[in-house]
């Protein structure tokens, strides 16, 4: 079998975004193991953003092709990040408010 390449790999682990609904399903320790796995996520995804500035550099005066493809691959990557950091603060709003919920109800 083949080694995959980084990229697919991030296609593979593609974190989706929860609703409120759905956390309040579940579990304290499940709300905070999916922080774990979106903030480990966002720095894979980073590392990534700034492999794939460094090839975009490598390549852009030698082929443009191959810039191009690079650069879409970049804003693909931004995007993802960008939907990653919304969820990862939808979660933490959560746990807080859960948190906080908490503490009011033990008085």
């Amino acid at each position: 079998t083949r080694p995959r390449s980084h990229s697919s790999q991030h296609s593979l682990n593609k974190i989706t975004h929860s609703t409120e609904k759905d956390l309040n399903k579940r579990s304290d320790n499940e709300v905070n193991v999916q922080i774990f796995k979106t903030s480990e996520e966002i720095k894979s995804v980073e590392k990534h953003l700034i492999h794939l500035k460094q090839q975009l550099a490598r390549n852009l005066s030698r082929d443009k092709k191959m810039a191009d493809t690079v650069r879409e691959k970049i804003r693909q990557q931004e995007k993802y990040l960008g939907q990653l950091k919304t969820s990862s603060q939808t979660l933490e709003t959560h746990r807080d408010r859960r948190s906080a919920h908490k503490k009011l109800s033990l008085f």
